[in-house]
């Protein structure tokens, strides 16, 4: 593997947890709000959502490309280290997706928001988890 590709790759998902974080935290926070003002969602919301969850999975997609080509299950004394990142955060980016079909399927939307937000909440608490499985080792 090209070592400047494989390190292209890299950056570009550490990088691109930023913007990712950004449009996550704006999300979370408006929907909290919205909960906690037992309101329904806004309009300009479904926008929002789509464009943070494009930006999910190119988060997604650019950290299994780099997981897998830089092969880092095979390395076999910090294994477990090696697949906790990926698997937690596979499990945050089902979250997102199903916390997402459960609002568009929701019944009104005051009740869109409220399953929404716990889905994302959910989320996000393993996101934090996630993030710091890769920082602190």
């Amino acid at each position: 593997m090209n070592e400047t590709w494989l390190a292209s790759l890299r950056l570009a998902h550490a990088y691109w947890l930023y913007p990712f974080g950004l449009l996550a935290a704006v999300v979370f926070v408006l929907l909290a709000f919205t909960v906690l003002a037992r309101r329904p969602l806004p309009a300009r919301f479904p926008l929002l959502n789509r464009i943070f969850l494009v930006s999910a999975d190119l988060q997604w997609l650019l950290g299994v490309m780099y997981w897998v080509a830089s092969q880092q299950w095979s390395v076999r004394d910090e294994s477990m280290i090696q697949f906790r990142h990926p698997v937690i955060m596979t499990a945050v980016w089902l979250m997102y997706r199903y916390g997402n079909n459960k609002m568009k399927h929701s019944l009104n939307a005051e009740t869109a928001a409220r399953d929404g937000f716990w889905y994302y909440s959910l989320a996000v608490i393993f996101l934090v988890i996630g993030v710091f499985q890769v920082m602190g080792s």
